[in-house]
């Protein structure tokens, strides 16, 4: 009986072992050619650079948070480097600006250049075509509009600049975009930050009533950062407290009362700027879900075109009305389409961030636009600024 246990024993440590060694070679293998590892998710007390398919949020966005940004450098899996200054926003390597002018790009994780190298990045393709203007880089991953005057004011008062030219770009998906974001801030308040980690409001309150609930979530962020096989097994799920999908039919949605909010807060940001509106340019962030649709319009239902259809119209009648107001706006939508359909390129990531061609895309209409304007020279500058002479 005891010859039989201890044959047992081994039996069961070398299928053990076994099982280790195949789980350690699977996850090599996996490191090496599909790296499906995630980053410690952190929060602007750490990293301003939050990924919106992970995390979907940050801070409490109680500006200024000088106190919880430290500068930042690290390659992703996705093999893209990430650089910070001291304030948290995104430079290039050895950035320095000693432009005469000054353009500022705000947004989300789009305008940030998430999973982009700086020079593929609309940052970097803007500093490299308009040598004249320092390009700097405000953006937030997760954020929305009605939080853009916020991170306007910090940054422009931590970098100390007074833009020249702004250009902002509003993500226009009707199911993680602009305003599902707007809506779910309002409907459940802002995320907040859990031992440096994005968290939803609803997740926070558990995490910090119940010392195991604290426990499982570090064991997940610690499986999440190391492991490939715990990311493809156990895929981070939507967050709904992020952003409020209007799918199928939002044409109950106060549509009227997002279109006023939205100029309102543009109105704040020329405010602080002191920019007249034609010197604020919006540009429409393409969805990779309404070209999806479109691209495979006769597969889909009818209720997913009559939804689709809706977006769109919404999103045009907006950007005249935005123009209306006397604010520059492009919209590469269309571009995106024809793009595919003549060239076949896709200018989306696999997650529906803009790849390098995308990005080229909307760099081409922006800068088109610019020039258009002929907005060179541009207004005087403002005395005190932090920009150096040329």
């Amino acid at each position: 009986m005891t010859l039989s246990t201890h044959r047992w024993a081994k039996i069961l440590a070398f299928n053990l072992a076994l099982f280790c060694v195949c789980v350690l070679a699977v996850e090599l293998f996996l490191t090496l050619f599909f790296d499906r590892r995630i980053p410690q998710q952190r929060t602007l007390k750490t990293v301003p650079e939050i990924d919106m398919a992970i995390l979907a949020g940050h801070l409490d966005f109680e500006w200024p948070a000088a106190n919880y940004i430290k500068p930042f450098e690290e390659t992703r899996p996705f093999r893209y480097r990430i650089i910070t200054d001291e304030h948290g926003a995104r430079v290039g390597p050895g950035q320095e600006h000693n432009r005469p002018h000054d353009l500022v790009v705000l947004g989300d994780s789009f305008s940030f250049g998430a999973h982009a190298e700086y020079a593929d990045s609309l940052q970097g393709v803007l500093e490299a075509s308009l040598p004249n203007y320092n390009i700097y880089n405000f953006a937030v991953s997760g954020s929305h509009s009605a939080l853009y005057p916020r991170q306007f004011n910090y940054f422009c008062q931590q970098e100390r600049v007074r833009p020249d030219i702004v250009v902002l770009g509003i993500y226009v998906d009707m199911q993680i975009g602009d305003l599902p974001r707007r809506i779910a801030t309002s409907k459940y308040g802002p995320y907040k930050s859990f031992r440096g980690i994005a968290v939803s409001p609803s997740q926070y309150r558990k995490l910090t009533q119940s010392k195991f609930e604290a426990l499982r979530f570090e064991i997940k962020v610690r499986s999440r950062q190391y492991s490939s096989i715990y990311n493809i097994l156990f895929p981070p799920k939507s967050l709904s407290e992020f952003a409020q999908s209007l799918y199928p039919d939002f044409r109950d949605a106060d549509l009227g009362g997002y279109r006023r909010a939205l100029l309102s807060s543009l109105r704040e940001i020329r405010a602080a700027s002191g920019l007249t509106p034609d010197r604020i340019l919006i540009w429409l962030v393409p969805s990779n879900h309404e070209l999806k649709h479109y691209l495979e319009r006769d597969a889909t239902s009818a209720l997913d075109r009559r939804f689709n259809d809706l977006s769109r119209e919404f999103w045009t009648e907006t950007s005249e009305g935005l123009q209306s107001s006397g604010f520059q706006v492009v919209d590469p939508r269309g571009a995106f389409k024809n793009a595919f359909i003549s060239r076949n390129v896709y200018g989306f990531t696999v997650d529906g961030h803009l790849n390098v061609e995308g990005f080229a895309i909307v760099a081409e209409m922006i800068l088109h636009r610019l020039r258009a304007l002929d907005l060179t020279p541009p207004q005087p500058s403002v005395p005190g600024r932090a920009t150096a002479s040329p």
